[in-house]
């Protein structure tokens, strides 16, 4: 099951995932209720459509219900998702996969990183009391209702917390099992289960999501819906660049955009990209003065590419002003100040 987020790039995924659902004859549910009524993060409202999910199986005699994100898609269709259950001993309800996108000190790691984008749960009491858990837990932590940490983290909570046994109930796969690892398509094998374009722009999202659906097609042995994405991936990776051009251009104040587009025209090698990469970075820093990550992106970039050892040094000033502690930072501004004084 996932969410519905309407035309655009959820479209396409719904194409895909459908017709991933039909060729292994699974029931494929879209929900696009607000459980929160306003109250919660949109994200949370997976959480509100697993309730009603597992209420409703326990009638149905359903071996489990997959929830993913309306950001990913299934991209093996010679796999079958329910043959993941096999892996994973019985008493294990939760099949989740690892988190490689977020810092470890974000609050979605407790004391692993969980990627809530795809994961499964048996159809077992114990799967109901959890999402019925998951989702009261918020009474006594309100502060993840909106914002960036939400209901990934209360989740890491309960499993750092080991809350009724989770984490001998809990499977947590390699994070590319039935998931992604940014940058998604970067390393996305053939064999992969699911993409997932998590933190993507929408545009990037369309292209992507929008290529591989119009390869969908009538297998010729048996009629079902079938995707080889195997051919299908080289040409893919110029969508991100065009895709993250197209979300520059719409919102040109966007950091992370202009970060991630500086690193795609860099790689480019076209004419006149190493100075265009750098004018992003730069941009981005202003936009974002308070990230000291950025800094050092930038100072490493101008001296590396631009060999601009006094531009470098001032980017890591600013990045030891925002993280004084970081003995990285200083070392990168000592070498630079070093070097500037040649």
């Amino acid at each position: 099951m996932s969410a519905s987020v309407g035309s655009g790039y959820g479209q396409h995924t719904r194409a895909i995932n459908e017709g991933y659902a039909e060729r292994h004859g699974y029931r494929w549910i879209v929900d696009d209720t607000d459980h929160g009524h306003g109250e919660r993060d949109t994200r949370w409202n997976k959480v509100g459509a697993l309730r009603e999910a597992l209420r409703a199986m326990q009638s149905t005699g359903e071996e489990a219900v997959m929830w993913i994100d309306a950001d990913a898609a299934f991209t093996n269709f010679a796999a079958a998702a329910h043959e993941l259950l096999d892996q994973a001993a019985p008493s294990e309800d939760l099949l989740i996969c690892r988190d490689l996108s977020v810092p470890r000190e974000k609050p979605t790691c407790a004391p692993i990183c969980l990627n809530t984008g795809a994961f499964l749960l048996r159809n077992t009491e114990w799967s109901r009391q959890l999402v019925e858990h998951w989702w009261g837990a918020l009474r006594d932590h309100p502060a993840l209702a909106f914002g960036g940490d939400h209901e990934e983290a209360m989740l890491a909570q309960l499993y750092g917390t080991g809350w009724s046994g989770m984490r001998d109930k809990t499977k947590v796969f390699g994070a590319t099992a039935f998931n992604s690892v940014p940058p998604f398509l970067a390393d996305h094998a053939p064999e992969q289960l699911v993409m997932h374009a998590s933190g993507e722009p929408s545009a990037v999202r369309s292209l992507i999501f929008g290529r591989i659906a119009s390869t969908l097609a009538p297998s010729p042995s048996d009629g079902l819906p079938w995707l080889d994405i195997a051919p299908l991936l080289p040409k893919l990776h110029p969508l991100v660049r065009q895709g993250y051009e197209a979300a520059h251009a719409k919102n040109p104040d966007d950091p992370k955009v202009a970060s991630v587009l500086a690193s795609l025209v860099s790689e480019s090698k076209e004419e006149g990209s190493a100075a265009r990469a750098r004018e992003l970075l730069r941009q981005a820093m202003r936009l974002s003065p308070t990230d000291a990550n950025l800094a050092v992106t930038y100072g490493s970039y101008a001296a590396k590419h631009m060999d601009d050892w006094c531009d470098a040094a001032a980017a890591f000033v600013a990045a030891v002003r925002l993280q004084p502690d970081s003995e990285t930072s200083a070392q990168l501004l000592r070498g630079a100040n070093q070097k500037c004084a040649e």
